[in-house]
């Protein structure tokens, strides 16, 4: 089980409604990678639609996604280096951020991508197992599990 603790909400503000959300959770010693991120797949933190404040909790999306289409297999292993780049580069794709949004994500999102003991990349499912209408036109989503603070982070950065 994975105790939902906050909430981070960086909106870019700057006309390309992008922006990051991340949701944080409690993490305990002894549960292992997989078991976490089945945890999160089950968790209704998890069920968000992304497409606006009715679809949190929707029971049936995670992001253009179909929840039960959706398994701990589908999240990769990845880096903190490597993971940071995706997440610039597609933060900067429309529009390059300013300081200040630069600083929100350092402080925010890539400071626990760097502390981070595993960090799992979602790869982007099939068609089969997406949703027929995609609201979102990029999105991208980070794990991050961090044994020493005991905190899950799902990062997802999307559009609107």
């Amino acid at each position: 089980m994975l105790p939902y603790r906050d909430s981070v909400f960086v909106n870019f503000s700057n006309g390309t409604y992008q922006w990051v959300h991340m949701k944080l959770f409690g993490l305990s010693v002894e549960v292992d990678d997989a078991s976490a991120l089945a945890c999160l797949l089950k968790s209704s933190y998890y069920r968000d639609g992304y497409c606006g404040p009715e679809a949190r909790n929707c029971g049936v999306l995670h992001g253009p996604y179909v929840i039960e289409q959706m398994r701990v297999s589908d999240f990769v292993a990845t880096n903190a280096a490597d993971a940071s780049a995706e997440l610039r580069g597609w933060a900067e794709y429309y529009w390059k951020l300013d300081d200040q949004q630069r600083e929100e994500l350092e402080l925010q999102v890539y400071s626990r991508m760097r502390r981070a003991t595993a960090v799992y990349r979602l790869a982007r499912l099939p068609k089969d197992r997406r949703v027929d209408y995609e609201i979102n036109f990029h999105f991208t989503e980070f794990v991050l599990l961090d044994r020493e603070a005991g905190e899950l982070a799902l990062v997802v950065g999307t559009d609107d």
